[in-house]
């Protein structure tokens, strides 16, 4: 039998994407994301938006864990299911409605233990949308250290996003 290289992907922005968490969107390998300032919502929203208008605002990365993280941050376009639900993009995905209209500060950064940071962001919106709720996303990812070809070993993948709505 050849060597086996495994590789399971934990989707837990399920918990944090789809069910609102009063303070922080958890997720298992102990990374939050949050708005900033924590406005007692777990999401950023932005009503009444007039087209071709620049919003600006700010969410928190947490480091919850005991060790030290690398992180990959990226927006991404959710979709709502036929059954209702929603359906958040892949880092590779690229967006073509709020998602490609969010910007952030950073697309990585370094955590040390229990630290967190404040990252900036801002949305374009186009001044030929037509008028609806528009849903993305901001999601960070704990960087995985390469495992080598040949060895059996297990990759855990860690996505956590918030939620961004904005209305025009």
């Amino acid at each position: 039998m050849k060597h086996l290289g495994f590789k399971i992907v934990i989707w837990s922005f399920i918990l944090a994407i789809f069910f609102g968490y009063q303070d922080l969107v958890l997720a298992e390998a102990g990374l939050a994301i949050r708005p900033y300032p924590n406005n007692e919502s777990s999401w950023l929203v932005y009503k009444d938006v007039v087209r071709g208008s620049v919003l600006a605002g700010a969410f928190e990365v947490v480091n919850l864990s005991n060790y030290a993280i690398n992180v990959s941050i990226y927006p991404v376009d959710v979709n709502k299911t036929s059954e209702g639900g929603l359906v958040a993009g892949g880092e590779s995905k690229s967006g073509s409605a709020l998602g490609a209209w969010i910007q952030t500060a950073r697309s990585s950064l370094s955590l040390s233990a229990k630290e967190s940071k404040i990252i900036k962001l801002s949305i374009r919106i186009p001044s030929n949308i037509t008028p609806k709720e528009y849903i993305g996303a901001v999601m960070v990812v704990a960087k995985q250290k390469n495992f080598s070809p040949g060895v059996n070993s297990i990759g855990v993948v860690v996505r956590t996003g918030l939620r961004v709505y904005v209305t025009v």
